[in-house]
C-alpha cells in the first residue's frame, strides 16, 4: 500500500464519524511529518525503515488519539535515524497528545519524557522525573550504561 493509503486506512478505520474529516487531518499529520508528504505515492514498504516508522506513527495519529503508544520506536534505526526519529516524538507530544513510550535507547526515551520507569527484571526499581533518572550518576551508571 502506498503512503496515502496507509494514512487512509488509519483515518476511516479507527476515526470517529463525527470528528475532522480526512483530508483536514492528512494536514495536520503531515504538519508533524513533512517528510513523508513527497512520498505519499510511493509503497510504503519500498520506504527507509526510519521512513516506514514515521509512515506507521502517523497512521495512528490520524484518529486524532489522545493518547499514543509506541513500543521501541528506533529499534532498527540508524544512530542519526532514531534522533530525527524522536525530533518527531518531541513534536507529537507538544500537539497535546500523551504518550506512552516504551524505548532501550534510555538517553532518547527519557530525553524526549517527562517521567520515567526503570524496571529491572519485570519489576519497578525506579518511578522518577525523567531529567532525575538521567542527572542521577548511580543510576546511569547502574541502569542506563554508563556515566
Amino acid at each position: 500500500m502506498s503512503v496515502l493509503e496507509n494514512l487512509r486506512i488509519g483515518h476511516e478505520f479507527i476515526a470517529s464519524r463525527d470528528g475532522p474529516s480526512f483530508d483536514s487531518r492528512m494536514e495536520e499529520v503531515l504538519a508533524v511529518f513533512p517528510e513523508i508528504r513527497p512520498k505519499l505515492g510511493t509503497v510504503a514498504g519500498h520506504l527507509s525503515g526510519g521512513q516506514r516508522q514515521m509512515v506507521a506513527m502517523a497512521a495512528a495519529l490520524m484518529p486524532d488519539p489522545t493518547v499514543l503508544a509506541l513500543d521501541e520506536p528506533s529499534a532498527g534505526l540508524s544512530p542519526r535515524n532514531a534522533e530525527l526519529l524522536f525530533e518527531i516524538i518531541h513534536r507529537i507530544a507538544g500537539s497535546g497528545v500523551t504518550l506512552l513510550l516504551i524505548e532501550q535507547n534510555t538517553r532518547l526515551g527519557l530525553g524526549a519524557a517527562d517521567n520515567g520507569v526503570v524496571l529491572v527484571a519485570g519489576q519497578v526499581r525506579l518511578a522518577a522525573r525523567a531529567a532525575d533518572i538521567l542527572a542521577d550518576e548511580d543510576i546511569r551508571r547502574l541502569y542506563l550504561g554508563g556515566a
